[in-house]
């Protein structure tokens, strides 16, 4: 899941030096979001799942990383804006375009703890 989430780190944002390492992708997996899809809340256990960032301009940070099926991670990443150069671009959209408000604000509440806990403890 590290390997894949670093090729997505380079195709969708254009970032070369992924960040995270393996007790991050632990973390993200079963702390974070409890091996569950953060949009929907179904177990991942048999799906295609992957790693992305919940807004592409806020960065590759933990406080910025959701464990989504496969499929609804290739929609999210279709609608966020693409860096400049990098690919054609997405609706600009961002996790807005794809999931429903309540969706949104369940995942937002999620990292913006996670946010609180790095400031806290400068984790960033």
């Amino acid at each position: 899941m590290q390997q894949h989430l670093a090729n997505r780190e380079q195709k969708e944002f254009g970032n070369e030096a992924c960040i995270v390492d393996k007790e991050d992708i632990e973390f993200i997996v079963t702390e974070l979001w409890h091996a569950k899809c953060a949009a929907t809340g179904e177990r991942m256990e048999r799906v295609p799942t992957a790693i992305t960032r919940w807004r592409a301009a806020s960065g590759d940070g933990l406080d910025n990383y959701v464990l989504l099926q496969s499929h609804l991670a290739v929609k999210l990443d279709a609608a966020q804006p693409k860096a400049a150069g990098k690919g054609e671009g997405g609706s600009g959209g961002g996790p807005e375009a794809v999931f429903d408000a309540s969706t949104v604000a369940r995942v937002e509440k999620v990292l913006k703890g996670v946010r609180a806990v790095g400031e806290r403890f400068k984790l960033h």
